[in-house]
C-alpha cells in the first residue's frame, strides 16, 4: 500500500494518464457497474486503511454526509 506520505507526489507523476482515464470512464463506463465496483473497493481496502491518518480525501474531494449516514 502506498504511503501516506508519498499519495501525492506519486499523484502528481500520474495526473495525465488519470484524467485521461477518468474521461475514458465518463463515456464508456456503465456508471451503476462503476459505483459498484467503488464500492466493492472502498469496503476492501478502508478495512485495512487507517483513514484517520491524513484525511487528504476529506480535505481535497468535498465530501458529504446524509442524515441517514449519521449515527446519533
Amino acid at each position: 500500500m502506498i504511503e501516506v506520505k508519498d499519495v501525492k507526489r506519486l499523484g502528481k507523476l500520474k495526473e495525465d494518464e488519470n484524467l485521461r482515464f477518468r474521461q475514458f470512464l465518463k463515456i464508456n463506463a456503465d456508471e451503476d457497474e462503476l459505483d459498484k465496483q467503488f464500492k466493492e473497493l472502498h469496503n476492501k481496502y478502508f478495512k485495512i486503511y487507517d483513514c484517520k491518518k491524513c484525511r487528504n480525501c476529506c480535505r481535497e474531494l468535498g465530501t458529504v454526509i446524509t442524515e441517514d449516514e449519521l449515527d446519533y
